[in-house]
């Protein structure tokens, strides 16, 4: 392609890119629409004129780079105060003090790997967030030490540069999620009788549990959702992104028992039909067993139920608050309908069980929690423990916990 004086040039975001030494972002030097047709660039630079690089041009035939998997963090961990540099490799090496860095969180994710480092937040205008890519850790501690050139010549600059990205926010995202919502509630609820637009299961749901409803409102929107799955025969009334939301939005506005009624109903577009009909898997689609369109028989489409079994009927949430995988709650829902629930998660550190069984007009709760973790049962509005507290630490191993209605 050539290229002379008419190709217009200005500064990019971009402001440092290099392969080993990182790349420097600034969003704020962002130019909405630069690369669309009909931009106004007369305010732009007319490109120099450079010598054609020597050397005879050729096609590259290196593979392409690809996503080949994406990573999770198997571990978060935040410090107020933390050292990305040591004097040396050893377990025992001392930090160099100019490499201490305030507000730091330590991601692992298991592995060594070349990737690129993916990272959303709500960030203000002007923030400046740092991301150093560290091999290992040493002694147990974040270090870069394996990853930059310790030279004393250039220590300082691989230092500020070596494996380290750079991203300063141009801010935005929190103002324009309130908008979003403003714009929401203003043209797609009906405040006289608290109704998302569409007047179905799955956008009461969804709105009940995006927060699009106030806390004030909550009570009449729950009574409207109620009202939807009354009309429409106490049966299934949604899709997959429906089913994501209208169970948990039951069980938030407290009526888990219609939860269990809707779910265990023999009706074709429930998974009680499902049941009746000698499934051992989850289908693509709620259809009668003599439909002409058979779909597939297992699936993962309407699944979350699953989730939604294991995380309210039996009250497993691992990491509530999306900061520490080795962060859990306990938080049973007792549905009047079921005597027991019973349910398990996988997690890194091992299996967390609990299991709950009425018993003498109470509840009987057992959990068994592996070591590493750490939790906190809750117990459902209306119950309490033995010594009348609603909130209990949860140590390490198996623990039977009872529960009674709370007095008054």
């Amino acid at each position: 392609m050539e290229a002379d004086e008419s190709f217009r040039t200005h500064a990019s975001p971009v402001t440092f890119d290099d392969l080993r030494m990182g790349c420097r972002y600034d969003a704020r030097l962002e130019i909405p629409g630069w690369c669309e047709k009909g931009f106004d660039d007369s305010g732009w630079n007319p490109a120099l004129r450079e010598k054609t690089p020597k050397g005879k041009a050729k096609l590259c035939k290196a593979d392409p780079i690809v996503c080949s998997e994406k990573l999770t963090p198997v571990e978060v961990k935040h410090y107020d105060r933390l050292p990305f540099c040591y004097e040396n490799t050893s377990p025992d090496a001392a930090p160099m003090e100019s490499t201490y860095r305030d507000n730091v969180y330590v991601y692992d994710f298991g592995v060594n790997t070349a990737g690129i480092t993916v990272l959303r937040i709500n960030g203000k205008k002007g923030q400046k967030i740092t991301i150093r890519h560290g091999e290992h850790l040493v002694g147990g501690k974040f270090s870069v030490n394996t990853t930059i050139f310790n030279r004393s010549e250039s220590l300082a600059e691989y230092l500020d540069y070596g494996q380290t990205d750079v991203y300063i926010c141009k801010g935005g995202a929190l103002a324009l999620a309130a908008e979003f919502k403003t714009a929401i509630r203003e043209h797609l609820i009906d405040f006289r009788n608290m109704t998302a637009a569409g007047d179905c299961q799955t956008s009461q749901a969804l709105a009940i549990e995006t927060g699009l409803f106030e806390a004030d409102e909550l009570e009449a929107a729950g009574r409207r959702l109620v009202e939807i799955i009354h009309r429409d025969g106490d049966v299934n009334a949604c899709g997959m992104i429906g089913l994501r939301y209208v169970y948990h939005a039951l069980t938030r506005i407290g009526e888990t028992d219609l939860a269990v009624r809707v779910i265990t109903a023999r009706h074709p577009h429930c998974y009680g039909y499902w049941v009746e009909h000698g499934a051992t898997s989850m289908l693509e689609s709620f259809q009668e067993v003599d439909s002409p369109n058979v779909n597939s028989n297992n699936h993962h489409f309407l699944a979350d139920v699953s989730s939604w079994m294991i995380q309210e009927l039996c009250g497993i949430k691992p990491n509530p608050r999306a900061d520490d995988i080795a962060v859990f709650e306990v938080s049973p829902h007792f549905a009047e309908s079921l005597s027991f629930a019973e349910g398990y998660y996988d997690s890194r550190f091992g299996r967390l069980w609990a299991r709950w069984e009425r018993r003498d007009g109470g509840v009987r709760l057992e959990v068994d929690i592996p070591a590493g973790m750490k939790g906190r049962l809750v117990a459902e509005s209306g119950w309490q423990l033995e010594n009348g507290g609603t909130e209990l630490d949860l140590p390490v191993g198996r623990q039977t916990i009872l529960l009674s209605r709370s007095r008054g």
